[in-house]
């Protein structure tokens, strides 16, 4: 899970990408991509980037 300008980001076990506003209670998850073998996730000056099992990082921006 990663946060980046007022969202937070998670990637699941089915290899899925979520999106979700921070600053929120109970709002639901927008799936925005794929997230394949991610094992560790950060976010840096409005990019998302992540490390995967197979040793591959990679970044995209934060809108989908």
């Amino acid at each position: 899970m990663a946060a980046l300008d007022g969202s937070l980001f998670a990637a699941t076990s089915d290899n899925v990408l979520w999106r979700r506003t921070a600053d929120a209670v109970n709002i639901n998850w927008d799936r925005i991509g794929s997230a394949n073998d991610v094992r560790a996730m950060a976010a840096l000056d409005g990019s998302l980037f992540a490390a995967t099992s197979d040793n591959v990082l990679w970044r995209r921006t934060a809108s989908p």
